[in-house]
């Protein structure tokens, strides 16, 4: 049995947050509630296993791990955009 620190007349969201506490979940100030296990991955966290020589810890990709989704959009938006102004030409000739 457990007792929680409350007074007497508690709102719902100060009972429901030392529930979530007794429980063993991470509740925020801000009353954000997330389990200790349940935080994300980082995206590239398999990456640096994989491939260590272009992820490691020095390499521009292992420092900025986004940079590499990010140049891979950048590439695919130039590729279209110079599809989509070749493309009139070729239509109309």
């Amino acid at each position: 049995m457990a007792t929680f620190p409350l007074a007497a007349r508690a709102d719902m969201n100060d009972v429901l947050a030392a529930l979530a506490r007794e429980a063993g979940w991470i509740v925020d100030t801000d009353d954000t509630t997330y389990r200790q296990s349940s935080q994300p991955p980082s995206p590239s966290a398999n990456l640096p296993k994989k491939y260590p020589r272009i992820f490691s810890k020095g390499s521009l990709f292992g420092r900025f791990p986004y940079f590499l989704t990010c140049l891979a959009i950048s590439v695919i938006a130039l590729f279209a955009s110079v599809i989509s102004c070749w493309l009139p030409v070729c239509i109309s000739s």
